[in-house]
């Protein structure tokens, strides 16, 4: 007869979040992407950006016409006047020269609206809007430098916490191979087959390797906080398959030397204050620009009308500097200097990122030969403890030797992934160093 199986429900459960991928492993480039994000020091760069771009905009409007609106109220304790003095043959007919035939009034009202518009500047405004746009530019490098600093922030967190959670499980491997060692080791003392010395040399490598987990228990706990105060993403939520990739020493110091937004970065800044110098020359040249106004005024043109009036003006105006205390001349000064600092600062940033690149390269270089002979390590370490092992039962050995032996098995069977994941470290470290982030490997 055909029996129902019961399927228990902590299994149906499972299967139902399986099928939704609920709990699936979050990638380290979109723990990148969550930090990138939240980063406040980017948001805040970003703004710089956006406050470049404005700038920008401003200047490239500077180049078009201004249109202006203004007022007056003027009041005059003279004002002009036509008397018969102004006639000549009023004084034949017996009119008294100071009669006033005409008089202007003593209270001028003017609404002007006003458009300017440049036509020559000599470059000013033309150099002035490039060099806003290059200080756009530069501002933009900035923000990808960030970038690259918040990802090598977290990537480095991420393989930081599993290089100290793979050092924790070789201890802990390691103490239970010495507890079993020292239950052995009581046994043996019990039956006076064991001095004390070997019960409390034991005990205290037992004591001391209990200390060192504790010791990394809390670095782990440390820098759990730190990668999940960059992205908010617990690190044991990472897939663990992760992994850096980098190229050899010379495509990765030529990508640094021609891709580097820091470098980049400089570079516009550089270029900026060589157009700002630009545009300062140019203000010593003659500028031009034409005008157009429409008035309405009491008076109007005709200073003896008392009444509101339109009128218009329309012309070309021309300014041309003559003296002003060497300003342009101090502004050139300081500019050069500016240029000549970052000349300077580019100069070291190569210096220093070229030694540090070679410097990572060869503990690259190492960390790869080291992992070759990890694994003939691993087997010699098993064979000399276990061989150690019986000489100590036969009170052959010292029971600090066979001791040294056992670490140096637990140390070596660490070691090989230690060892990887130092490396990726060395590579998270190139890969920022050179300017790389997730999403542009």
């Amino acid at each position: 007869m055909y029996k129902r199986r019961m399927i228990p429900l902590g299994v149906v459960i499972l299967l139902a979040l399986a099928a939704t991928g609920f709990g699936a492993l979050t990638t380290l480039d979109q723990a990148v992407a969550r930090a990138l994000a939240k980063d406040r020091g980017l948001m805040s760069q970003v703004l710089n950006e956006q406050a470049s771009r404005a700038n920008r905009d401003y200047a490239a409007k500077q180049r078009l016409f201004h249109l202006d609106f203004s007022g007056y109220y003027r009041y005059a304790t003279d004002a002009v006047q036509v008397t018969a003095a102004n006639f000549p043959f009023t004084s034949l007919l017996n009119i008294p020269q100071d009669q006033v035939f005409l008089q202007a009034s003593k209270h001028a009202l003017d609404l002007k609206l006003g458009l300017v518009q440049p036509i020559w500047t000599g470059g000013a405004l033309t150099n002035a809007l490039r060099a806003e746009e290059a200080r756009q530019s530069a501002e933009a490098d900035q923000t990808q430098f960030l970038r690259t600093q918040v990802a090598g922030q977290v990537k480095t967190s991420y393989f930081t916490y599993r290089l100290l959670a793979a050092k924790k499980r070789s201890l802990e491997t390691l103490l239970q191979n010495l507890k079993l060692h020292l239950s052995r080791v009581e046994s043996f003392f019990r039956e006076e087959l064991a001095r004390r010395t070997d019960l409390l040399e034991t005990q205290a490598k037992v004591e001391e390797t209990g200390m060192a987990i504790e010791d990394l228990s809390q670095m782990i706990a440390k820098e759990k906080i730190t990668f999940e105060t960059l992205c908010d993403i617990p690190p044991d939520d990472i897939d663990p398959s992760a992994s850096e990739t980098v190229q050899d020493y010379q495509e990765a110091w030529e990508e640094f030397q021609s891709r580097h937004p820091l470098l980049k970065a400089l570079d516009a800044q550089e270029a900026a204050l060589a157009l700002a110098g630009k545009a300062v020359s140019g203000s010593r040249l003659p500028q031009v620009a034409g005008f157009g106004e429409f008035h309405f005024g009491r008076p109007g043109l005709n200073y003896f009308d008392p009444t509101w009036k339109p009128y218009g003006l329309a012309g070309l105006s021309v300014t041309v500097p003559v003296f002003n205390l060497n300003k342009i001349d101090r502004d050139r000064a300081v500019l050069e200097v500016d240029r000549r600092r970052l000349a300077n600062q580019r100069a070291q940033v190569l210096l220093d990122a070229e030694r540090s690149l070679k410097q990572l390269y060869e503990s690259r270089r190492s960390l790869e030969s080291r992992s070759g002979s990890v694994d003939r390590l691993v087997e010699m370490a098993r064979e000399n403890a276990g061989l150690k092992e019986k000489l100590y039962e036969e009170s052959q050995l010292s029971n600090l030797d066979y001791l040294s032996a056992l670490t140096d098995l637990g140390r070596y069977r660490s070691l090989k992934e230690e060892l990887s994941l130092q490396l990726e470290l060395v590579k998270v470290a190139v890969n920022t160093l050179i300017g790389r982030t997730g999403e542009n490997k």
